[in-house]
């Protein structure tokens, strides 16, 4: 298991009252459509719940999808 220090990516959001820089944003969603296909495609799972508290960030700002609750 992985240690997650980053925080939530909302708690990025809240610290930042214009946004995030775009390229940013960009790193951060193409990780989570890897992170979605990989759970379609290979896990065989739907995820269901995908909010900013649910993507947490490591110390490298690497974006992780968690609670799989309802999926």
């Amino acid at each position: 298991m992985t240690l997650l220090e980053g925080g939530s990516l909302r708690e990025k959001l809240e610290n930042h009252e214009n946004g995030l820089p775009e390229e940013e944003v960009r790193k951060y969603f193409n990780q989570l459509i890897n992170a979605v296909h990989y759970c379609h495609e290979h896990a065989n799972i739907a995820h269901r719940d995908i909010k900013p508290e649910n993507l947490i960030l490591d110390e490298n700002n690497k974006l992780y999808l968690c609670d799989f609750g309802v999926s």
